[in-house]
This record gives structure tokens, sequence and C-alpha cells, in this order.
């Protein structure tokens, strides 16, 4: 067998298998990368089929690290499933990593020298380094907690902004001015635990509220965080548990593309019984209206039911998005979703209206690109997006036609273009009062909604077939 095929081979394999806890991503230069809290692997392809396996911790530290030719693919997959191993292993020697910061790093260095003696002391998993404020954005990945002393209080809000996930203290002064390990340690500790108890997982609340027996494989299409590059993502619910999920670039949407990422799946999982599919442009009764792509009129619903032999549902993604919201934010009745992804033609709405997922007649409701068109705007919608101030023009504009019309109590913005929800309020606050508008919230990766979204609606579409068979009214969250 040729090397390139070989080599391919083995890349789709570690693709598919891509989990929840190691979701497998692929670079521009062909190389993958799995990522898990506590360190990151890497795959990476050479000239003549050398293949290079190693994880790195967040600290810098090489902890696995293998070369070896690809002459097989079962070798090569039993030692990628080596490497899968040394990544759990990590989970267990792994240590909350605490990071300080001072203007220079000289008294935070000497305080995290006093306060890793401590935590070892009272046999804590508590690491602690210190960067000078100019050296933490660069070395603050794989933080737990990032600590700022008195006298770089004031760039917390600043940091804040570029550090994403990453919860960011201040330091009291009577605590630092003692170099009170004591209180720190106690500290740390109080805030650690509070936050390990908000961030379970978001989608185990659905399994609170929905049981399901069935075997469900989710589908969509969304651009990367921060709106870089385009992706196709999947998930495999088993009895509502997350099996497996993953991703791979997309070159666009498309039967082929759709067919390349379900065949592979059924192989592996061949007890999928239903394909929950979350699709740009706007569906009925499974035909997909989207200009100017390739799969514009064709009905995914039947064509891929006929092809599969499985149940196939193909919903709107803002709707599903914003049914991923509703259920996962879990905080608002009435909230609307504005979701213009990079590149695309114009954006969609998703809306919820006292818990209600609203289509309107002929599934309209949601086309703000008809809104476009009436919008007092100081140049055409599409020369105004083509930069960043027009963006805000034009979505802040759209977005008060949402409020005067639906009053939501919360508008959930994916727009990389306009992320900034303050000066998206600033510029709403022209034509409408402040206390009319709502909460703003700026989205950076939609996959969590839209794989939960859609997950949701495949059980309520399977229920709503059971109700029919009875002749009973549909399910209400439909």
């Amino acid at each position: 067998m040729e090397e390139s095929v070989l080599v391919d081979r083995f890349r789709k394999w570690v693709i598919q298998r891509g989990t929840e806890s190691f979701p497998v991503t692929e670079n521009e230069e062909g190389n993958l990368e799995i990522e898990s809290q506590y360190g990151l692997g890497r795959v990476n392809f050479y000239p003549d089929a050398i293949v290079e396996l190693r994880i790195d911790t967040f600290r810098d530290e090489t902890v696995f690290f293998l070369h070896f030719q690809l002459n097989t693919i079962e070798k090569a997959k039993d030692l990628y499933v080596e490497m899968e191993e040394a990544m759990r292993d990590l989970k267990a020697q792994d240590s909350k990593r605490i990071v300080l910061s001072c203007t220079s790093a000289l008294t935070t260095s000497y305080y995290a020298e006093l306060l890793n003696k401590a935590a070892e002391t009272l046999s804590l998993k508590y690491t602690f380094c210190a960067y000078s404020i100019d050296k933490l954005l660069c070395n603050s990945k794989g933080a737990d907690m990032i600590l700022l002393a008195p006298q770089v209080h004031y760039m917390r809000e600043k940091l804040e902004k570029q550090i994403k996930n990453v919860p960011i203290r201040n330091i009291p002064g009577h605590i630092f001015g003692k170099y009170d390990t004591g209180a720190l340690i106690e500290m740390v500790k109080g805030e650690l635990d509070e936050l390990e108890e908000k961030m379970t997982p978001k989608y185990k609340r659905t399994q609170t509220f929905f049981e399901t027996n069935k075997k469900i494989l989710t589908i969509g299409y969304t651009n990367g965080a921060r709106g870089k590059d385009a992706y196709i993502v999947y998930r495999y619910y088993r009895n509502g548990d997350i099996a497996w999920s993953g991703q791979m670039k997309s070159e666009g949407v498309s039967m082929e593309e759709l067919c390349q990422t379900i065949t592979p799946l059924l192989e592996k999982y061949p007890e999928i019984e239903v394909i929950g599919l979350s699709l740009p442009g706007t569906i009925e009764n499974g035909v997909i209206y989207l200009q100017g792509s390739s799969i514009h009129l064709h009905n995914v619903q039947s064509e891929l039911k006929e092809k599969y032999h499985r149940t196939v549902f193909a919903f709107n993604d803002a709707n599903m998005i914003v049914t991923g919201i509703y259920w996962l934010e879990d905080r608002y009745r009435s909230l609307a979703l504005y979701f213009l992804p990079t590149d695309a033609g114009s954006a969609g709405c998703g809306i919820v209206v006292n818990g209600h997922l609203i289509r309107g007649y002929q599934h309209v409701a949601g086309e703000v690109m008809y809104t476009q068109n009436v919008l007092r705007l100081s140049d055409d919608a599409n020369t105004l997006m083509q930069s960043e101030e027009g963006t805000y023009e034009v979505v802040s504009k759209t977005l008060v036609t949402l409020v005067a019309s639906l009053g939501p109590e919360a508008i959930f913005v994916y727009s990389p273009k306009s992320s900034d929800m303050k000066k998206m309020k600033a510029y709403m606050q022209k034509y409408v009062a402040e206390k009319f508008l709502p909460d703003l919230y700026n989205i950076e990766d939609v996959s969590e909604y839209m794989m939960t979204g859609t997950f949701l609606r495949c059980i309520w579409k399977i229920d709503d077939i059971k109700r029919m068979q009875y002749g009973l009214t549909h399910n209400p969250y439909k």
C-alpha cells in the first residue's frame, strides 16, 4: 500500500477516535491535536510516512514522545492507544496550577515559593508560579487560576477579556502585604471548590430532564472559536450519554461531505438509529433551500434515509443553537440568538418565546436578511459588513428590531466581527432607551449549544411521531 494512503487512513482513524474528553482537531498542515484538561497531544506527519506522537503538559513538559515509520496501520493504532493511556494518566498526576503576577514577578516569585512549601505541608495538589504582568498572557494556558498582586489590580478587567475560561482574582492587600500563605491558600481553595460546582458540564442538565433509549448521531456546521475556519462537528448520544464526539475541517455544506462524515461513523457505531442534522438555510419537509450551495434543493432527509436506512431529521442551525441555549443556560423564558458566521451571506436568528421555539409562517421567522432590506443603514448592508464598524451598525440595528418586536429577556450574539457587547449596547442605545435593552451575551463557540439542541429536537420529533400514531397532539416543546 502506498505511504500516502497509509498516512491518510491513519489520520482519519485518529480523527474518528476523538471523544468528549479528548477531542481531535486537524490544523492547516494536516497534523492533529488532541487537547485535554491536563495537556496537549500531537500527531505530526513528516515525509516518508514518519509519524511523531507527543504529549506536552501546559507546563511545557514533554511526557510522551515517539517517532516511527508508518508501515502497518495496526501497529500505528497500537502506539496511538498507548499515547491515549498516557494522556489519561496525566489526570492522576495533575495538580492545580495557580499563577501569580505583579509588575516584575520579584515579590510574587518569592510568595510562590512560600505557597508551594505550605501546599506541600498541607498535602494539597497546588503548584504556584509567578510571571510579570507583561508575560502573563503567553504563560496563562493550563492555569486553573490567576492571582493579581495589588499593584496590578487595575489590569484585571483587561486581562479577563484577553484570557478566557481562566478565573482571575485579586490578592487582597492585607494578605499580600504579610505574605500570608494560609489565608491565600484558604481563599484559593474556596474559589476553586465554588468554580468546580458551577462547571459541571452543561450538557448534563439535559440528561436530568430528558431520558431516551435511542442512539442518536447529531451533525452540524460551524466556525471554530472566534470565527476561524469552518468545521463539521458531530456527536453520538448513546441512551442520552455522550459516547463520542469530534470535528473536522469543512470544505462547505454538501451531500458528499455529509456522507463522508456519516459513513465511517455508522461503520464504527452500527447501532445508531437516528441522524439529526443542523444545517444553514431554510428547511421545509427535509428540503434545504440554500442559494449558492451544491446542497440547494436537496431533500437531505429522504436521500440520507434511503442511503443509510436510518431515521433522519434536518433542522435549521440557528433554531438548534437557540434550543441548546435555552436548555443549557436555563435562565430565560424568552430569548433570541443572532447568528452570523464568518463569510456568511446573511445572518439568521433563532427565537424562543415563553419556552417555545418560534418558526413562523413558512418558517420565515428569524430570516433577518429581509429586515436588513428596510433598515435605515448608512450604506448597503453587504458593503457595511466588510468592516468592523459597519458590522456593528448592521447588527445593532437588527437587534433593535428584535427588541421592539419580541421584547426578549436576553439576546445571544455570534458575530466574530462584532463581539464586544459593551460596544454593541452603546450602538443600540442610540435607537432605544437602555431600560428596554435585554441582557447581551457574546458567544465564541456554538458547537455545544448546536449539538445539544439537535439532540433534543430529535427526541421531540421521535415523540411527535409516536403521538401522531396514537392520534395525540404534538409535543408542546416542538
